[in-house]
């Protein structure tokens, strides 16, 4: 081959290279768009979810001072029994909306 046809043959090939990593390159913009949206979606599902356990931890702390209100006249291993199965069933609930996520 001449010199001419040598460097139109690694011009054709470069520019075929750059056509193949322009392709990957629109691919990963595309594939990290679709990332980033997802990501998204997660902060605002991790966000509510705190919200909604903040909410039921507030509740639970309502229920126990009742609970301890009420109890007043019952002996204190009543109490801490009572106490302990609120905290279960509060870790059931926080370990139900973690597993929802």
């Amino acid at each position: 081959m001449t010199p001419v046809k040598d460097l139109l043959k690694k011009t054709e090939d470069c520019l075929s290279k750059i056509h193949r990593l322009t392709e990957k390159h629109a691919k990963a913009l595309s594939a990290l768009k679709i990332r980033d949206e997802k990501i998204e979606l997660l902060r605002i599902k991790v966000s509510a979810s705190d919200e909604r356990i903040q909410m039921l931890e507030q509740e639970v702390a309502s229920l126990k001072l009742g609970t301890l209100v009420n109890l007043s006249g019952q002996d204190s291993k009543e109490i801490r029994k009572k106490l302990n199965n609120y905290l279960r069933e509060l870790d059931e609930v926080i370990a139900k909306l973690s597993s929802e996520d």
